[in-house]
């Protein structure tokens, strides 16, 4: 399904517009809002389970603390709870301030292995068609270490979770997207045949990040205000797929549909038709 030719749309942390981000509910609702793609974020927690967060900490604007008490700072890292730990805590309840219309519901991170599992699970329920996942490993050199592993240890046990869940034994059903160079490189070194994207938010040409990065990734994925047609056609020349983020306007969803591009990423995934 990745590499259909027609344009396909991904959920963006599933339904970020509608439901709590990465989370089950999230997910769920995308796919029954048609999308043929889910992206979602990784971290690692305390006991080294994969989680299903966009940043190593709870976040201040919208967690609270398992007494229900908002958390209001950043300081409740991830990799210092483990995962029944993080579970206690509700990430959706008190609403996302960015998205207002987002429905208010008590909901927990869940692991990559359990979100995956319910969300096939939902699938076969429903006779829904399974979606592809884009899995954004949230890593950056200055936080080795302090807030997330290193590269080899965070590569090691996403694999061991990809390869438990069967993902593995079906190379189209999801990709590895990252900002971070070197876990893109260790992902190529310990699983070669697996499909990368390269996220960038910079005014780089294409030739250069790809210069940067040190090979052809399967696709390549610019913020969609800095992407241009230019782009498009010496990434397509490459034989690298484009797929952008986060467009959440019908008119440049649109435009950008016109310029050849591949796929793109949506906050509100249940604008699909108009896209």
């Amino acid at each position: 399904m990745i590499f259909q030719k027609t344009f396909h749309v991904q959920g963006h942390r599933g339904a970020r517009g509608l439901l709590p981000e990465n989370t089950i509910e999230s997910c769920c609702r995308a796919v029954e809002c048609g999308v043929a793609g889910l992206e979602i974020d990784i971290v690692v927690s305390k006991d080294g389970q994969i989680v299903v967060s966009h940043e190593p900490w709870m976040s201040a604007s919208m967690c609270s603390f398992p007494d229900g008490n908002a958390v209001n700072t950043e300081g409740v890292l991830l990799k210092n709870l483990t995962i029944a730990e993080i579970q206690q805590y509700d990430c959706g309840g008190r609403g996302n301030p960015r998205f207002p219309t987002q429905d208010k519901i008590k909901c927990y991170k869940p692991t990559l292995y359990e979100l995956v599992l319910a969300v096939h699970t939902f699938c076969e329920s429903k006779q829904l068609t399974r979606p592809f996942w884009n899995i954004e490993v949230k890593s950056h050199p200055k936080w080795y270490g302090r807030l997330v592993p290193p590269p080899p240890i965070f590569v090691r046990l996403l694999k061991k979770d990809l390869d438990n869940l069967g993902l593995l034994r079906d190379l189209s059903s999801f990709y590895i997207s990252s900002f971070d160079l070197h876990i893109l490189r260790e992902m190529k070194k310990i699983t070669p045949s697996v499909h990368l994207a390269f996220l960038t938010e910079n005014r780089l040409s294409f030739e250069k990040n790809m210069r940067n990065l040190g090979f052809l990734p399967t696709f390549y994925s610019p913020y969609y205000k800095f992407l241009t047609t230019k782009t498009i056609e010496k990434a397509h020349k490459k034989g690298v797929k484009v797929v952008t983020w986060t467009v959440n306007d019908v008119k440049k969803a649109d435009m950008l549909k016109r310029w050849q591009l591949d796929g793109l990423i949506t906050d509100f995934p249940n604008l699909l038709s108009s896209f």
